[in-house]
């Protein structure tokens, strides 16, 4: 739009207003997802990549409606067939951001739904995820009803039995055991019952326990940790009521304080360790990851920045004055060889420290006394280099990428190896 200004026994002047009048809008990469076969009861997260690609902000918000359709059009569903997580957000102008597709199906029979999520200040209709999933059931099928068995005495041998077949009729392995004698089933309803992150109506969300699979680790760890919490409390109590006895000889009042004090600070780390639990994330497509490189001079603030960024994106921070350690703490296979390697570096340095020490006795007094560079002893073949950050990187808290922070380390040369090694562990 052209403004003309005139300047009084001036010339004039022309002012060209150019403005991109834009709305928010939500895209996706993804606009069909298919979650084919689930068993009813379980739980399948697809994740999916927002976006967006307006100059201005969108805000972005879903909330679950009973609209589910079905082959069956059957009533509507009381709770979210399919949700999203999280189920609202704000992405700044060309941002992008995984979002989980949550299915889980209630009955046998096929879903489908378009979820639109809302977009403020938007003008016409919001772009739409067209999702679709089918619940179903484990089925077996007996190929008799009755079996009759002949007399038997008691406490001999069986003699008498019928075989019989069982049909899986599922798309799905199936895993057979009966109740009434299978011990190990009681066992594991005991511990389910005893799973503090299952009481009342909490749920708790586990990877899918294959046919003739173990128990899930995460429920029995739980167990153990509750009963040393109760073990501990009672032992607390007990202390309390000791140190309240007329009488009570010093020493022995001494030897309950220092008792609890160890027992009230073991209380105070597992609370601290409870709370700074890293969350599961939904794993990401290599090719969605996004990792992130934080450079800059010592004491700039770099490892703030991480910190924030962990927390805002849910990326897996890494520090590479521990990578090493790291791997050697969870037994990787890069940190046996890491080990093997400097194990014989250190063999080398110890031949090198010998030789130069006979060096020395054989020089004239006065010439410079040569050294040895230990750190040359420590440095890692590039490719078991790259296979550490591969393991750290491969770790459940970097499912959605990695932030790297510290590129030093005495197992590498400079900053630009570890960048090199960064991006071929990462495959970009």
């Amino acid at each position: 739009m052209p403004v003309f200004i005139e300047v009084k026994g001036g010339p004039q002047y022309q002012i060209d207003f150019i403005a991109n009048i834009t709305t928010p809008e939500l895209s996706f990469e993804e606009e069909n997802i298919n979650f084919e076969d689930v068993l009813v009861g379980q739980r399948k997260i697809i994740t999916v990549r927002f976006e967006n690609k307006k100059e201005v902000d969108c805000e972005w918000s879903y909330a679950f409606k009973e609209n589910v359709s079905n082959s069956g059009r059957d009533k509507k569903e009381q709770f979210p067939v399919f949700d999203l997580s999280p189920s609202r957000g704000k992405l700044f102008p060309q941002q992008k951001a995984n979002v989980e597709v949550i299915f889980t199906p209630n009955s046998r029979k096929e879903y489908e739904l378009k979820i639109q999520p809302a977009v403020a200040n938007i003008q016409g209709k919001p772009n739409s995820l067209k999702i679709k999933g089918k619940g179903t059931l484990c089925s077996i099928k007996l190929d008799k009803s009755q079996i009759a068995l002949g007399s038997q005495l008691p406490y001999v041998d069986p003699k008498n039995y019928s075989p019989f077949k069982i049909i899986n009729e599922s798309t799905t392995v199936v895993e057979v055991y009966c109740l009434e004698f299978d011990k190990i089933y009681l066992q594991e309803e005991k511990l389910l019952n005893s799973c503090k992150a299952l009481s009342g109506d909490k749920v708790l969300t586990l990877p899918v326990r294959p046919p003739g699979g173990e128990f899930w680790k995460e429920i029995v760890e739980d167990v153990e940790k509750e009963n040393k919490s109760r073990q501990r409390l009672a032992r607390l109590a007990e202390i309390e009521t000791q140190m309240k006895e007329p009488g009570l000889e010093e020493k022995k009042m001494e030897e309950l304080k220092k008792e609890k004090d160890v027992l009230e600070q073991a209380k105070l780390e597992e609370e601290a360790a409870e709370k700074s639990k890293p969350q599961k994330i939904a794993k990401v497509k290599d090719d969605k990851k996004v990792n992130i490189v934080v450079i800059g001079w010592e004491q700039s603030g770099k490892t703030t920045i991480c910190n924030l960024l962990n927390e805002k994106h849910k990326r897996g921070y890494v520090t590479f004055t521990q990578i090493l350690q790291w791997n050697v703490q969870k037994n990787t296979s890069a940190s046996q060889k890491a080990q093997r390697f400097l194990q014989e570096k250190a063999k080398e340095l110890e031949i090198a420290k010998e030789e130069l020490l006979k060096k020395i006795k054989k020089m004239k007094k006065g010439e410079p006394e040569p050294k040895i560079n230990e750190g040359e002893y420590k440095i890692l073949p590039k490719d078991i280099f790259i296979e550490l950050i591969k393991e750290r990187i491969a770790d459940e808290d970097c499912n959605a990428g990695a932030i790297f922070d510290n590129l030093m380390s005495e197992n590498i040369g400079g900053i630009d190896d570890i960048l090199e090694a960064i991006s071929e562990a990462s495959g970009e």
